[in-house]
This record gives structure tokens, sequence and C-alpha cells, in this order.
């Protein structure tokens, strides 16, 4: 089946800083990053590179001597699918969740894009607690092929105990 891509989900939406919010875009804000950070990010290719590519006076003390974890300080490729989120997924310390073309982690409405929600749904609360709820959510458009198909398996079943599904 066709899969969405990163770019079909926020290649769209109009460029920000790090650190700053769109004047008129719901939630499309990004975190803050350090000069270091911004200075890492820097050195990651755009559109899938990864902290590979640092100078090794920017490679962390934790990072010399292992060779896992590769997607931390990452970025994603605009024609590849999103890799999965998670109630960090606005760090760039903690994923590939690096813009990949912007000097910036993604932004909480390109999560939330990433998630499927509709671009008029809003989150609340402080940046941390919006970046939870989107990072926590199962992807809109999921949890709706499941309900339907759970409907119409239960349709299928109406004389049926269906107690055993549960």
């Amino acid at each position: 089946m066709p899969y969405q891509t990163v770019k079909d989900a926020i290649g769209k939406l109009p460029p920000i800083r790090a650190g700053k919010k769109h004047r008129s875009i719901i939630n499309h804000e990004s975190a803050g990053l350090s000069e270091k950070n911004k200075s890492r990010l820097s050195y990651v290719p755009k559109n899938g590179g990864s902290r590979d590519s640092w100078p090794q006076e920017l490679v962390l003390e934790c990072h010399k001597n292992h060779v896992g974890h590769k997607d931390v300080y990452g970025r994603m490729k605009w024609n590849a699918p999103s890799p999965t989120l998670t109630c960090k997924c606005t760090s760039i310390s903690n994923g590939r969740y690096g813009h990949p073309s912007q000097l910036r982690a993604i932004s909480l409405r390109e999560a939330a894009c990433l998630q499927t929600f509709p671009m008029s749904y809003e989150f609340y609360g402080n940046f941390q607690s919006k970046a939870m709820q989107i990072g926590n959510s199962v992807p809109v458009l999921l949890a709706k092929a499941f309900g339907e198909y759970l409907i119409t398996s239960l349709n299928k079943r109406k004389y049926e105990d269906v107690s055993h599904i549960f």
C-alpha cells in the first residue's frame, strides 16, 4: 500500500526558527536549541543525515565509545515515512526528530501532522505537555482504520457470541 511520507505530511508548512512560534498556524512552534546543538545539527546532512557527520570536537562523551543509537540528533527524510514519534518527538537528542531541511527539531504542528491530526486540532498546556500528548497518541488515521475494522468484524458476527474478542 502507499504510505505517507514526511514531505506529504509537513512539506507545505512554512519555515520557522528553533525556539519560535508561527504567528497564525496553531501549535507550529519548535523547541529552542543551544548554540552547541545548533552547531551539531548544522553538520548533520539534510534529508536523513545522522550524528556520524559531526566533527570530533562536537561528539558527546557518551557517544565516543558507543556505536548504537544512531538516530539521536538525526534528521528525518523527506521521501520516507516518519520515524515512530514519542513524547520527546520535538527534541533532537531523543531520536531522528531533526527537521529534514531546517536547523531545528520538528515543531509541535509538524509532529501532529505526522500523527495525522487535522490542521485545526489544537493542543493545550505547556510545550512539553503538548509534545507528550502528540507523541503518546495513536495516529488518528490508524485509530480510525482499526475502529472501522473492529466495527466491520463485529457486524459480520452480529448473531455470534463475540465475548471471545474481549
